[in-house]
């Protein structure tokens, strides 16, 4: 992944309260995101190269993982999402990189052997907006997918895209939604005021209730809200993209606890721990047998 020789090697890059961190895997305060825009017909080849990653990081036992979401819409860029809780961890896992015996040479050659599959590539970080968000962390190991829609908004009408955002938020839990929307609010790698929205979900069966739960939502605006809303969102939008992404588990990396996941198997890490597990159960098998 190239744009991480510079989040992550020079920084580190990908996860959201869609993605988390560490062990726990706690919705993260801060997340790095790094944007892959790989070349035409070379998606197989560099999600190959890309495997080499967590391979890289599992064997340097480090404790930073990462979610990468290949597009299911919406052009050929592949996320790679990081999560941390605060810039000073964010320095640690930097730190650690560097430090880490052997890491930084596997992830010079990764980095290099990318620039044949990708066209170019970029880094965001963004905080989370918990005063905008709406609903509980999700099951992260049991999430297939994230529904990605970023605003870009108009010079000095952030307040007001954040105010849409309040009203939005009152109405769907007096609903009583409980679908995740993690909103964060972009911080640094873009030139225009810039929010995203994440949605995670099981199965894009999920979005054939939105047209019910949108009618939903909106009766229960006040008298006047939905209105408001929608004249706050038409002054301050300047565009906005809504993409799906599906998890990408082989250039993932993830906690131990998600090995027991079907979807999760492919993990190169995951992979290469099974198959030495079925040579060791294999060879305890046949000692059993003998006389």
């Amino acid at each position: 992944m190239s744009t991480r020789r510079t989040i992550l090697v020079a920084a580190l890059c990908a996860t959201t309260p869609i993605l988390a961190q560490a062990q726990e895997m706690k919705p993260a305060r801060l997340l790095q995101i790094g944007f892959e825009q790989v070349k035409f017909g070379k998606n197989d080849a560099h999600e190959r190269n890309e495997s080499g990653w967590p391979v890289a990081f599992a064997a340097a036992k480090s404790p930073y993982y990462w979610f990468a979401l290949v597009p299911m819409t919406g052009g050929a860029d592949v996320l790679y999402i990081s999560g941390y809780q605060s810039y000073e961890e964010l320095a640690r896992s930097q730190e650690f990189t560097e430090k880490a015996a052997g890491l930084t040479a596997k992830v010079s050659a990764l980095f290099e052997k990318d620039a044949e599959y990708v066209n170019v590539g970029r880094g965001i970080t963004a905080r989370t907006r918990d005063d905008l968000s709406t609903g509980a962390a999700p099951d992260f190991p049991n999430i297939h997918g994230w529904r990605v829609t970023t605003y870009r908004i108009r010079i000095g009408q952030a307040d007001e895209f954040a105010e849409a955002r309040k009203l939005i938020k009152a109405a769907s839990e007096k609903a009583g939604l409980t679908g995740t929307r993690g909103v964060f609010q972009v911080t640094n790698g873009v030139n225009t005021p810039t929010f995203m929205v994440f949605r995670p979900f099981k199965s894009i069966a999920e979005f054939d209730a939105d047209s019910a739960m949108n009618a939903t939502v909106r009766a229960q605006y006040a008298p006047g809200d939905f209105e408001k809303m929608e004249k706050l969102q038409e002054g301050a939008i300047l565009t906005s993209e809504s993409n799906i992404y599906m998890v990408s588990p082989k250039q993932s990396y993830l906690p131990p606890s998600f090995a027991s996941i079907d979807h999760w198997k492919s993990n190169p890490v995951f992979a290469a721990a099974a198959r030495k597990s079925a040579v060791i159960q294999a060879g305890a098998a046949k000692e059993s047998k003998k006389p």
